[in-house]
């Protein structure tokens, strides 16, 4: 079975698709990936990769932050061993690679995309906080311990320090008093301890422990006696530092061993992940989609292409039969793409049995065959003493001997290679004993009774692959339905061979089976009849496409005008609140320019907005009690919450949806967006008046207001009366202080900042306007 895995190149498809895994543990797994036959499983492993490659395009693949295998030193961990510095750090990794994992599951979750699987796999993973606060406190990125491991290493460090000052500064005393002595004035270190170079002949006179001598003999390294009671304690300490550092990681180990089966299910959770959205990687790249499967015997591969083609152009190709058919024979010249098609299907089917996405369409239809055989290629063996023939007849007896009624067939040149009336007489009989044991097959061929047999037999189907005769060139698109021909003496007489030799051959080959050339004949040319007809029907549907698409513009443009007169309706409704804020601002206006003229007191402005608020308060108070209750019908009045307009019902349909008159416009609207009413209000125009006395008196308007300290309801009223200053004065930019507190001054005035008309925008202070403390306002 695995030599025809190896024929249909599964095993390559195999090593590019490792290359998208992470973790070595997941490319051991690829590599040893074997095709299965449990619908169910399959069905399962197909929904996985669809649903991460629908991640991976609207997110990002899996984070995974860690390399290394922790299969073992997991384990190891279990059973007491101490881990190293890097392998504690990798669990630091994993659940680092959890949290990613389960952000990207909220990210997910807020776009609200279904993810089952994965929400699946995310359920078993666990993390222990307390162990990664533990390792993270004690172990750096790149495995050194950290002075916050312990207490105990950090006292010892300390001491470390302390001991290592005292060495440097005794050595420099040497090496300014004993200069003249030393080779170079640098320290250097022998046997982790500290030593100066002595010059050679200096050796017995500068007293002190010799480490080493230098390759030349001119130098001497020499452990002055000064230091050398402090080196013994250097490294008495330095040992203790290598026990604590033993002592944290045993400590740590044993931690890690404690939860070893929990870190194990995690870190063989994230390498299902990563073997998951490498298999959907994968299949981005080769732009595969999802196939449907079956155990019914229907193959049915739409436009589908072999992954492993590495051509400017891939013609893909659709070829199925169904549960009635269990036979195809594939003719057409060499180099046309046979052999290519037949590891195409083989390996496609192969490739769904592994739980990977295929390139054909979402809508192919692939029976789950309990093996897929192949005699493909020139399997001659000179090491056997086997002939192209023998070696194909002996890896066809294999195939008869193991495959079953649902098994895949696939024949190369079935029966080549030796005399071709016996090779089509065999060639016939095996393919009739698969008919007699219901097992499918495809296979391809040059033989003239073959394509009879299948045009006789309501089991096969013929099919070609196409050819160009004047281009002498293949156009790799199979024909299903529709025989073909070698096309040797058109491909010969184009090369140059002479007329004659041509015409000599293809006589002698009509004389010798006249009856079925015939034959072969009246069907080719009634399968090009058929795909004539075909290609008419394919113009057709295109002008019938043409036509709905015709029509969908139709109901566009529809849409479009349903759309303009409901923004006609928007628009009139914005005018007449444009219209009315326009008054109301000529007045200000007025006001603003009374006030530099006449010198007008500003309380006087201010009172006489707050008595046209009023008004405007009671008018929506007004409205509001006008609304009744009831069924809304035919010609009632209604008020639209939208617009802000009143109308009448004309019409009433279906699903709460009514036709209203606004104005002169009619609009569709929905119930929920009108409320009944007892009338419609009448809109008087009246001439309106305003008197507004003027004083000698002016104030100037400060760039700040100062709120600390204030009572709530002073300070609203500060508030206002500042923001109609500001108003009045052409303020542009103002800073309001409301200082930290409790914040109930600060939402004060940005609530009232939020719903003044006056305001543009407003924002915190920066640094030296206060920050937090103060908001600045920019005014209309």
């Amino acid at each position: 079975m695995y030599d025809y895995l190896k024929t249909l190149e599964l095993d390559q498809i195999l090593s590019q698709l490792s290359g998208y895994a992470v973790l070595e543990r997941t490319k051991m797994m690829i590599r040893d990936l074997r095709p299965i036959n449990d619908v169910d499983i399959i069905n399962t492993l197909l929904d996985e990769v669809d649903e991460a490659v629908r991640i991976i395009l609207r997110f990002y693949s899996v984070p995974i932050m860690f390399g290394q295998d922790l299969l073992v030193p997991l384990k190891q961990a279990a059973k007491g061993a101490t881990l190293s510095p890097l392998e504690l750090y990798d669990i630091i990794l994993l659940f680092d690679t959890i949290k990613a994992c389960e952000k990207l599951q909220n990210s997910l979750l807020k776009e609200k995309m279904q993810t089952p699987h994965f929400n699946e796999h995310l359920e078993s993973l666990v993390i222990d906080y307390d162990l990664d606060s533990l390792i993270k406190k004690a172990i750096a990125p790149n495995g050194d311990i950290l002075d916050t491991a312990s207490p105990e290493l950090l006292n010892i460090r300390n001491k470390i320090k302390s001991l290592e000052r005292n060495i440097k500064n005794k050595i420099q005393e040497i090496l300014a008093k004993e200069a003249g002595k030393l080779s170079q004035a640098t320290v250097s270190i022998r046997n982790d301890r500290y030593v100066l170079p002595v010059k050679a002949e200096y050796k017995n006179s500068f007293k002190g422990v010799v480490h080493d001598t230098s390759a030349s003999l001119l130098t001497v390294y020499i452990e002055p006696h000064a230091i050398y009671e402090l080196n013994n304690t250097l490294n008495k300490v330095k040992e203790e530092e290598k026990e604590e550092i033993n002592r944290v990681l045993r400590l740590l180990s044993k931690r890690a061993g404690n939860i070893s089966d929990t870190l194990i299910n995690n870190y063989m959770s994230i390498v299902d992940l990563d073997f998951i959205f490498a298999k959907a990687s994968y299949a981005i790249i080769i732009k595969a989609s999802r196939p449907k499967i079956n155990t019914n015997h229907q193959l049915d591969l739409i436009n589908a292409y072999h992954p492993l083609l590495n051509v400017p152009k891939v013609i893909p190709n659709s070829i199925s039969f169904g549960e009635k058919e269990r036979g195809i024979i594939i003719t057409g010249p060499n180099t046309g793409g046979k052999t290519v098609l037949l590891k195409t299907v083989g390996l496609l089917v192969l490739m769904v049995k592994c739980g990977l996405l295929v390139p054909c369409d979402e809508n192919s239809n692939v029976m789950i065959y309990d093996m897929v055989c192949a005699d493909i290629g020139d399997e001659q063996s000179i090491q056997n003493n086997l002939s192209t023939f023998s070696s194909h007849m002996k890896n066809i007896v294999n195939i008869l001997e193991t495959v079953t009624p649902n098994s895949l067939v696939l024949f190369d040149e079935l029966g080549s290679g030796t005399d071709p009336k016996e090779g089509s007489s065999l060639a016939m009989a095996i393919l009739k004993y698969l008919l007699e044991h219901k097992i499918s097959f495809i296979t391809t061929t040059h033989y003239s009774e073959l394509k009879a047999f299948a045009y006789n037999h309501p089991e096969v189907i013929n099919a070609s692959v196409e050819f160009d005769e004047t281009t002498l060139q293949p156009t790799y698109k199979l024909l299903l339905g529709v025989p073909g021909s070698s096309n040797a003496f058109s491909i010969a007489k184009r090369l140059g061979l002479k007329p004659e030799i041509v015409e000599a051959a293809a006589a002698t080959t009509y004389q010798s089976n006249d009856e079925l050339q015939i034959l072969i004949n009246k069907l080719e040319r009634k399968a090009r009849d058929l795909e004539k007809r075909l290609i008419q029907v394919e113009a057709e549907k295109n002008k019938y496409k043409v036509l709905n698409e015709e029509l969908g513009n139709e109901l566009l443009n529809i849409d479009r005008v349903r759309d303009e007169i409901i923004e006609k309706a928007n628009q009139e409704a914005k005018k007449l609140i444009e219209k009315l804020t326009f008054e109301a601002n000529r007045i200000l206006e007025e006001a603003r320019q009374l006030v530099k003229e006449k010198d007008l007191k500003l309380h006087q402005v201010i009172d006489l907005k707050h008595q046209v608020n009023v008004l405007h308060d009671e008018k929506i108070t007004k409205e509001n009690n006008n609304e009744i209750s009831g069924p809304i019908e035919v010609n009632d009045p209604v008020y639209h919450n939208q617009f802000g307009q009143y109308g009448v019902v004309t019409k009433k349909f279906k699903n709460n949806t009514f036709e209203i008159l606004l104005g002169n416009v009619r609009i569709k609207v929905k119930e929920k967006d009108l409320k009944k009413v007892a009338e419609t209000p009448k809109v008087e125009k009246k001439q309106a008046k305003s008197t507004i006395s003027v004083s000698k008196t002016s104030k100037s308007v400060k760039l700040s207001l100062d709120l600390r300290g204030e009572r709530y309801e002073d300070a609203k009223i500060l508030l206002d009366r500042y923001l109609d200053d500001c108003q009045l004065h052409n303020i542009k930019q103002a800073t309001i202080i409301h200082g930290y507190g409790t914040g109930v001054i600060r939402e004060l005035v940005q609530k009232t900042l939020k719903a003044s008309r006056y305001v543009e925008s407003f924002r915190y202070g920066g640094a030296g306007e206060g920050g937090s403390g103060a908001t600045v306002v920019t005014f209309k």
